[in-house]
């Protein structure tokens, strides 16, 4: 009948719509666990980047498309020594120093708004930070090539282009000792030879006029063979012959011949006794411990001149040198630390001291620090130059307690 036509149709198109409904309420069911799982990864994928953005040494400062902070990791605060955790959704100009935007940010902003990559250094010392950062800083763009913010990655990089500096001055250095090392010994005997020949030739004020030249002449090739030498033992620092002895004993050697030279200066030492033996060049830590006190010593003896010049009176003590070393079994490393009561070395040259012709006296090549340097790190340790507390400078360095040594480029027990 008709009436049974129209309710079959009607189970019929139920039956279709329950079907459905159940099918949307699958797919639907499907499209929420599907976005649930895809929400879980993202906070996954967040929680892993934001773990990694702390766990890394590099600073990482990154931009939205509006140029604002977007986010700024717990190395990047380190590294500029500011907290920047307010900084999110700010632009760099408001949070930053004027001084500090214009030297940092402002060639990085540059760059990134053209598009083109930045990388370079940035000396941070002009702002009283003895800090050298390589920085790199590219925009960040979508899958459709839309430009959607910027990453400046950024790290401190003293070491790395201390050892390039090191590395371009030895070569200058081989250079200047083979050019000039040359002409010194023929200048040398021939200004002796005429000093012989025609002395007795002249009187009264010429033999004065012709002596002093002379000396003159000698003194200079004298100053002229030291300072070869020099560049010639920084250019090529023999290999470390490493064998077993005790620090202390070398630093009780070195000191106790500066004790007696210099009875005007207080000398304190300071040694761990439970400091064991270790691998090290004897001849060469030598040379370190000799060229630290020598730089303690005119650190205060130019520090009193000056203070005696000003009060017009001289004291007759002029300062004091500890000498000190701290066993670190948990390390396995010595330190040691030479302190003096000088008028210590300037912010701006802590970063710069270690490298050739950088020093603070008044002549001389600068090379000291820098050959001191030099062994302490062929000997697999590193070195500081810190503030000493009141007054003055400490040279500090760490060596690794080893149970091998080198000898002519092997390894033995």
């Amino acid at each position: 009948s008709t009436t049974d036509d129209e309710t079959g149709q009607l189970v019929r198109a139920f039956n279709v719509m329950t079907r459905d409904l159940e099918k949307h309420e699958r797919e639907t069911r499907d499209a929420k666990a599907s976005l649930e799982k895809s929400n879980f990864e993202l906070q996954e994928k967040s929680q892993y980047l934001e773990i990694v953005l702390k766990s890394i040494s590099a600073g990482v400062i990154s931009l939205d498309e509006d140029g604002k902070i977007s986010e700024v990791n717990k190395a990047a605060e380190n590294l500029l020594l500011t907290e920047y955790s307010a900084a999110k959704g700010s632009l760099p100009k408001k949070i930053f120093s004027a001084e500090f935007y214009d030297l940092f940010w402002k060639p990085i902003e540059a760059r990134i708004a053209t598009g083109r990559l930045y990388q370079g250094y940035v000396d941070l010392s002009e702002l009283g930070r003895d800090v050298v950062l390589i920085v790199r800083a590219t925009q960040i763009k979508n899958y459709d090539g839309k430009t959607i913010g910027g990453v400046v990655v950024f790290d401190d990089a003293q070491d790395q282009v201390r050892a390039q500096r090191a590395a371009a001055w030895k070569e200058v250095a081989k250079r200047i000792a083979h050019e000039i090392k040359n002409p010194i010994t023929p200048i040398k005997l021939n200004a002796q030879r005429i000093q012989r020949k025609y002395q007795s030739r002249f009187k009264g004020e010429d033999a004065q006029i012709f002596n002093t030249c002379l000396a003159a002449i000698l003194g200079q090739v004298d100053q002229l063979r030291d300072l070869v030498n020099e560049f010639a033992v920084f250019s090529k620092l023999p290999q470390a012959n490493l064998k077993a002895g005790s620090l202390n004993n070398l630093i009780r050697d070195v000191f106790s011949f500066y004790c007696a030279g210099y009875s005007n200066i207080s000398w304190v030492l300071k040694l761990d006794e439970k400091a064991p033996d270790i691998f090290f060049d004897k001849e060469q830590i030598r040379r370190v411990f000799v060229n630290l006190l020598a730089n303690a010593i005119e650190a205060i003896e130019q520090d009193s001149m000056k203070s005696s010049e000003a009060t017009n009176k001289f004291s007759g003590y002029t300062g004091e040198v500890i000498v000190a070393t701290r066993y670190f079994a948990d390390l396995k490393s010595i330190r040691v630390e030479v302190r003096d009561t000088g008028p210590g070395i300037a912010n701006s040259l802590k970063s710069k001291i270690l490298e050739p012709y950088v020093s603070t006296k008044g002549e001389g090549t600068g090379l000291g620090l820098a050959i001191v340097s030099q062994i302490v790190s062929d000997h697999g340790g590193y070195l500081q130059v810190l503030d000493n507390t009141p007054r003055g400078a400490i040279i500090a360095f760490e060596l690794p307690v080893r149970r091998e040594g080198i000898k002519n480029g092997k390894v033995f027990k």
